[in-house]
């Protein structure tokens, strides 16, 4: 997992929405979900609660 990937997880699984997260690390709600979609596959999770 990328270092920026582990970051939107980790605010995910804290329970801040995609846009809480993209103005947090300062990027656009479209990469927070892309990195998301990324760490799912990667980690084999199924919903956002599973991330913490």
């Amino acid at each position: 997992m990328t270092t920026r990937e582990r970051h939107v997880a980790t605010l995910a699984g804290r329970g801040c929405t995609n846009q809480e997260i993209a103005a947090q690390l300062l990027i656009t709600h479209s990469a927070v979900e892309q990195h998301l979609t990324r760490v799912f596959r990667k980690h084999n999770v199924k919903r956002r609660q599973d991330l913490s």
